[in-house]
């Protein structure tokens, strides 16, 4: 017996058993069973809830247990009775113990059920079992109040066509695109600075009004290199770059939604929602942050996943879009979340560190992010801080002072929000608290999370002012690297170049001025105990030397931009560090080593030697004291060591700079050149065809749905574009791997040999490929050889004689075809294009043109495919090599768009940056 004869419902176990015990019992028997909790809300159970609190029975009693109830499983349990037969009760009896820790639910469960005990926390609920039925899905949300499942009870809903329900929707709810390989295609947007890239949202950190968006995609050709990897799925591309909603799709609390600005793109994992035309973002966004819609959607489901068909069942209600206070107050909240995030680094917004005085900064440090271009509020306004007088310690005041006001004036206008969408919607307050209740034994949010405490006070001592003074110190040695010229900041001593530490005490006398000194004496006290006694700030020194970097690559969530090389894993038992200095990552170039050589390596040479032989002369000086011998010999010993370092760094520098060439056969080089001459001339077929196409298309005796489809045109219309370009594109892919081993190849170029059977389709009417046409265009071959002129109404009913005996005109005496430009042997009806468009004497040679030699243009892109697919066997490895590939095969050159650990890789092998890189950046 199937399934579909055995079963009624959906297959799955418990329900199944469920079923097969209702069908043991008799007629109003019972049936208890243990559930996982997910049968109360689950979507695609929605018919077996629904025969329970309709005709088919009815649940008599119902204990929500949650947690802990089964040893060692992590399933949340629900116990339930259910009658069979035709419903007899109307109300079902309902406890709650979801939220009751495993040892006390035992007690409670029997207080509640068989006790009359008052509880700050309701555990019995009597609830009408039709109340269920008003809310899409008919989820068994009892614990909420009658009003909450009320408000389900209308035929707005935010995307009914989502769940495929019933009801007018007021937004698109979408899917986002899947890249195939997010490695390849995401980087972080610090990475680059170059165009090509759009803001990109997965759905990640923290959500609510304004969204954490660290994330670019390569968007290059709009997207194409991605559509063309065989992983990618574009869905919804027509969305891609409008503004919208995003909402954290998994998630413990409620405050999940955030504005999206518009120039974005949005991943599969990052759903989105776009309001209807007149219908305010804002206003939506206020709406579905508030604590009722969070109660709406905990009538759907409690669980963190918050899943678009959820979304698309939530209810709408006209009565909101009334008022305008609403979408105010949310965009204040947004510019208040903009002004928390100027001194977040990691921001699109960032400004500026909180110790920063606010007359040093006037615009965004990512100034070209697309987001930060949208900010209608100068940078100015937004950066309030300080002055170059307050020390650091007021200056760290004032910045928690600000950040507290700003917390309390986003939760004030949170509260505001929800009060005016309840008032709004005749919500009572005892219903309010209900509902507030709920929340907070659904989600991790505690009544508490919502006070803004007192401001901290900051002293020296405090973390909060370390970190401060760290993230100071960090953003000047940024601004520094950037405005040094070739990107480079030596950090050891080296002859008339000022290192790290200079070029940080020149950063604060910019910012402080003539109170530079005191703010340095701050920061050097907060960085370590160190006594300034030998010099001036060691501390300083030492935390610049040892702990920056490392600061650097947490603080940019492992995608330093601020790489640092040193030479101390050259040597075994290295005695100090004989070369080490910070590079900018967005100055990086195939000349850096040439530079680093020449510029900085050998007047650093020339100073350990010079140390050396001072040291050496000091140490055998019988004259001074042992303990400045010592010191002679330990300054000796580093020197040496120092030297050595950098003599095997200068080797290093010379294997990057060395061509790496590819492993890459003569035999694959014919084939890709041989290939690169069948493709050009495919692509000329293929594009004459379509000249060919559009010149019968532009006839007006020719229905171009009756002569091919109603949807041939417009498909063809939509991917001769794609066509054509892919097949450039493969054409200079294969003149790339035409070549030796020794000339780097683009690493995307190697997607097209993938890419090509898709580009080319089949001859079936049903794809959407190059060939899709050749279907149609044989059609035509026949209608040609077999239809006689009078019945050619699809290609042509008249044509024009020329000698009285074959019904052409000969132009030029020849080939019986009139030539109206004198050279193709078409006539021209309006001297342009050769096609007589208004006497249809053209007509049967266009479709000529489009049938003939058609056996030979499918045989030619069969040909093309087999050599994709030896091409794309000859070249072994995934993205990452090729793109490694592309920046070692003619010396190091490195290539931003592939990212950090792509390009710092070779660096890494060549072990001439600190073990940190190894361990969390490659």
């Amino acid at each position: 017996m199937s399934y579909r004869r055995a079963y009624e419902y959906m297959p799955e176990y418990y329900v199944n058993f469920f079923e097969s015990c209702i069908r043991s019992i008799k007629e109003d028997g019972r049936v208890g069973m243990l559930v996982p909790r997910s049968f109360l809300f689950n979507q695609t159970l929605e018919s077996f809830r629904s025969d329970f609190v309709g005709e088919g029975g009815s649940f008599d009693f119902l204990a929500e247990f949650g947690y802990g109830v089964l040893d060692n499983a992590t399933v949340g349990t629900a116990g339930t009775i259910v009658r069979k037969g035709s419903q007899k009760e109307t109300d079902g009896t309902f406890i709650r113990l979801h939220d009751i820790n495993k040892e006390d639910k035992e007690k409670i469960y029997l207080n509640s059920a068989f006790n009359s005990v008052e509880e700050d926390i309701k555990r019995v609920f009597r609830v009408s079992l039709d109340e269920f039925q008003q809310i899409p899905g008919t989820p068994i949300c009892y614990s909420l109040p009658s009003k909450a499942r009320e408000l389900h009870n209308t035929n707005l809903k935010i995307d009914p066509s989502v769940p495929g329900i019933e009801g007018t929707g007021v937004s698109d709810v979408k899917v986002g695109m899947q890249t195939g390989n997010n490695q390849r295609y995401v980087r972080k947007h610090w990475e680059l600075t170059e165009s090509g890239s759009r803001p990109f949202t997965n759905a990640g950190g923290d959500v609510w009004v304004l969204p954490q968006v660290d994330e670019m995609i390569n968007w290059e050709q709009n997207g194409k290199r991605i559509a063309r990897n065989s992983s990618a799925r574009f869905q919804n591309s027509k969305y891609y770059e409008r503004e919208g909603l995003t909402w954290a799709y998994i998630k413990r609390t409620g405050r999940r939604f955030g504005y999206y600005p518009k120039g974005g793109v949005f991943g599969h994992a990052s759903n989105m929602l776009f309001a209807e035309d007149g219908l305010s973002p804002w206003l939506l966004l206020g709406a579905l942050n508030s604590d009722l819609f969070h109660g709406l959607m905990l009538c759907l489901t409690p669980e963190r996943r918050w899943e678009s068909g959820y979304i698309g069942r939530l209810p709408w209600f006209r009565q909101l879009e009334k008022s305008e206070e609403l979408e105010k107050k949310v965009q204040e909240q947004y510019e208040l979340f903009i002004q928390q995030r100027v001194h977040d680094i990691n921001s699109p917004y960032y400004i500026g560190p909180e110790l920063l005085p606010n007359s040093k900064n006037n615009d965004f440090w990512y100034s070209t992010h697309e987001h930060a271009k949208l900010v209608s509020i100068e940078p100015g306004e937004l950066f309030q801080t300080g002055v170059a007088k307050n020390t650091l310690t007021e200056l760290a005041q004032q910045a928690e002072n600000s950040e507290r006001s700003r917390r309390e004036q986003i939760e004030n206008l949170a509260h505001e929000i929800d009060s005016e969408i309840f008032e709004t919607l005749n919500v009572p307050s005892t219903v309010q608290d209900q509902i507030r209740q709920e929340i907070w034994l659904r989600t991790v949010e505690d009544p508490e999370d919502r006070i803004v405490g007192e401001a901290v006070e900051i002293t020296e001592n405090s973390e909060e002012f370390e970190e401060m003074v760290k993230d100071l110190i960090h953003h000047f040695t940024l601004v520094a690297l950037q405005e040094n010229s070739d990107g480079v900041i030596p950090i050891s001593d080296v002859n008339s170049e000022n290192n790290l530490l200079d070029e940080i005490i020149n950063q604060f006398e910019q910012s402080f001025g003539e109170d530079a000194d005191d703010r340095l004496i701050e920061a050097d006290r907060v960085l370590g105990s160190r006594s300034p006694d030998e010099e001036a700030y060691p501390n300083l020194r030492a935390w610049l030397e040892d702990d920056l970097f490392d600061y650097h690559v947490s603080t940019f969530d492992r995608t330093p931009i601020l790489w640092r090389l040193t030479s101390t894993r050259l040597v075994s038992d290295p005695t100090g560090e004989g070369f080490a200095c910070l590079l900018d990552y967005h100055q990086l170039d195939d000349g850096l080593f040439d530079r680093l050589s020449n510029r900085y390596l050998e007047p650093r040479k020339a100073l350990l030697r010079e140390r050396r032989s001072a040291a050496n002369r000091r140490r055998n000086d019988e004259s001074l004291p042992t303990s400045e011998q010592a010191a002679a010999a330990e300054t000796y010993t580093r020197c040496e060591s120092g030297l050595e370092q950098i003599a095997v760094l200068e080797d290093r520098f010379g294997d990057l700079a060395e061509p790496t060439p590819r492993d890459w056969p003569a035999e694959a080089q014919e084939t890709a050149a041989a290939t690169a001459e069948r493709v050009a001339e495919f692509r000329d077929r293929t594009a004459d065809r379509l000249d060919a196409l559009d010149s019968l298309a532009a006839r007006d005796d020719v229905d171009m749905t009756d002569l091919f489809s109603p949807s041939f045109y417009e498909t063809v219309e939509d991917n001769r574009e794609e066509w054509l370009d892919a097949l450039d594109d493969l054409e200079a892919a294969c003149r790339a791997y035409a070549a030796d081993g020794t000339e780097p190849v683009d690493a995307h170029l190697y997607d097209l040999f993938d890419y090509y059977d898709d580009l080319v389709g089949s001859d079936h009417y049903a794809s959407n490929g190059i060939l899709f046409p050749t279907y149609y265009y044989d059609g035509l071959a026949d209608e040609i050889d077999t239809r006689s002129d009078s019945d050619q109404t699809m290609i042509g009913d008249s044509v024009a004689h020329g000698d009285g005996s074959d019904g052409v005109a000969h132009g030029d005496g020849s080939d019986g075809v009139a030539h109206g430009d004198g050279s193709n042997g078409v006539a021209h009806g309006d001297g342009s294009d050769g096609v007589d468009t208004g006497t249809g004497s053209g007509r049967r040679r266009l479709i000529a043109d489009l049938a003939s030699d058609l056996g030979s243009y499918v045989d030619l892109a069969a040909e093309i495919g087999d050599a994709c697919e030896d091409l794309a066997a000859a070249e072994r490895g995934d993205w990452a090599a090729r793109a490694r590939a592309e920046i070692t095969t003619a010396g190091y050159r490195p290539n931003r768009k592939h990212g950090v650990a792509i390009n710092v890789a070779p660096l890494v092998d060549a072990e001439i940056v600190p073990k940190t890189v190894d361990d969390h950046v490659v």
